[in-house]
């Protein structure tokens, strides 16, 4: 039903993505977890025949948390940072990444460094900031092994400045930009 729904989205016609959008949701309903994040995302953006509304797409993120996907909990940490269909709240988006860097997202894992590197939420910790970048750079994150090729370079974080490691991260980088995976 997903893949249906998927598929009359891609389309031209408006009556067609609204049909796409109905199918996403009755699969939402009968507990399809990737429809309820699809259609998060959907409401949180908009599309075309489709409007933002980001009091729809929390809502749709937060019935599929329980499932422990990722997805939900790194976009409800988004929506808290940016005070979309909730109060701006740095303590609360800190949270959210946190559940979602536990499940494996390299995007979550990463705000969640710049975060106790900003103490935005958490306490300023440039330590536990560091071992977030790695953790994220481990699993490819481009601009966490970029945030590392420059913390070497300028020797920030408790580094120190290494012209060798800031060539390595930033290569890694580099190919990391080519194998980018699937947004969250």
């Amino acid at each position: 039903m997903r893949n249906l729904g998927f598929r009359l989205l891609g389309l031209s016609d408006p009556e067609q993505v609204k049909a796409g959008m109905h199918t996403l949701t009755r699969a939402a309903e009968q507990g399809d977890i990737e429809a309820e994040i699809a259609l998060g995302r959907i409401y949180l953006a908009g599309i075309p025949a489709v409007p933002k509304d980001v009091k729809r797409a929390r809502g749709h993120f937060l019935r599929a948390e329980p499932s422990r996907h990722p997805s939900a909990a790194y976009f409800l940490g988004v929506m808290s940072q940016n005070g979309q269909g909730v109060r701006a709240d740095p303590r609360e988006a800190a949270r959210w990444f946190e559940i979602a860097a536990e499940r494996g997202s390299p995007d979550a894992t990463f705000l969640l460094a710049n975060a106790y590197r900003a103490g935005a939420g958490v306490p300023k910790d440039d330590k536990k900031a560091l071992a977030l970048y790695e953790k994220a750079g481990e699993l490819e994150h481009a601009p966490a092994l970029q945030t590392l090729a420059m913390a070497y370079l300028h020797g920030e974080l408790g580094l120190e400045p290494d012209d060798a490691e800031y060539r390595r991260y930033m290569m890694e980088a580099e190919h990391a930009l080519q194998h980018r995976p699937v947004p969250p």
